[in-house]
């Protein structure tokens, strides 16, 4: 797995983004009970500007493995990329969570600030977005004896 990770890095890093993502969809595909082989296709998807599919595949990390908080980070952070914030805040809720449970603040931290970036995007976007009451169509008044 470390020959392969490092071989999609490099891909990454060099620009090369559609071969890290087939070279990582491979590897998930071949093993599809390992949650660390989702997390770096996810993490390719992401760099290749696949932000959704990067969402729905560390979704599959997080099924096999809920309580890595560093999944739900990186959820979280795909879903900021995505324009989703409320779905990044939960994201980043449960990271703290699941800190708190464990007693390890790895992520907490950081999970922080991405919730703070999520809330100031949801403030942008309501404080932009354009009003959906319309005014009323006058009432349509009827004759008598019209059909």
């Amino acid at each position: 797995m470390d020959q392969i990770r490092r071989q999609v890095l490099t891909l990454v890093r060099n620009g090369a983004y559609a071969a890290a993502v087939r070279a990582a969809f491979e590897v998930a595909r071949r093993n599809p009970k390992a949650p660390e082989c989702f997390e770096l296709l996810a993490y390719a998807e992401a760099m290749a500007g696949y932000s959704k599919a990067a969402v729905k595949t560390i979704g599959r990390a997080i099924e096999l493995a809920p309580e890595r908080p560093a999944y739900w980070y990186q959820r979280g952070q795909f879903h900021l990329a995505a324009n989703s914030p409320r779905e990044a805040i939960d994201d980043m809720a449960r990271v703290v969570e699941i800190e708190q449970k464990t007693a390890v603040d790895e992520f907490s931290a950081r999970a922080e600030m991405c919730r703070d970036a999520a809330l100031s995007r949801l403030d942008e976007q309501s404080r932009t977005a354009p009003c959906r009451m319309r005014a009323r169509p006058a009432p349509v008044a009827h004759r008598a004896g019209a059909k």
